[in-house]
């Protein structure tokens, strides 16, 4: 069973290997089909306030062969159909998520690094 969730966080700069995994394959066509459209070849990254949004809490996982797992879930940015997602392995820290989107949210929202926002996400209870 799932709950909607408001989470609220602060853009970061990624390391920029977001793009290069988004483009991958199996994650482009996973994403693809759940957003219904392309996505955006790159993610924004997210730092969430401790505790609040857990890796245990987003209810799906994929794990293509050849590469590492990830746990994801539907959400919602202003109207607009987004997928937070989250490494099983990553170099960040544990209230880091990733948002990937049909189009780039620094852009179309005029995101810069310290700026919040607010979204909704799809979580297990």
């Amino acid at each position: 069973m799932t709950k909607i969730k408001k989470i609220r966080g602060k853009v970061i700069s990624g390391v920029g290997k977001g793009k290069y995994y988004v483009k991958q394959k199996p994650y482009f066509a996973l994403f693809k089909s759940l957003l219904g459209a392309e996505p955006y070849l790159g993610t924004l990254n997210v730092h969430i306030q401790d505790g609040i949004l857990k890796i245990d809490e987003l209810p799906h996982s994929f794990k293509p062969n050849e590469f590492g797992e990830i746990k994801y879930s539907l959400g919602d940015l202003n109207g607009l159909k987004i997928l937070i997602l989250r490494p099983i392995k990553s170099i960040h820290p544990e209230n880091v998520f990733e948002i990937v989107a049909p189009i780039k949210l620094r852009d179309k929202f005029r995101l810069n690094d310290g700026d919040e926002i607010e979204f909704l996400v799809q979580v297990s209870d």
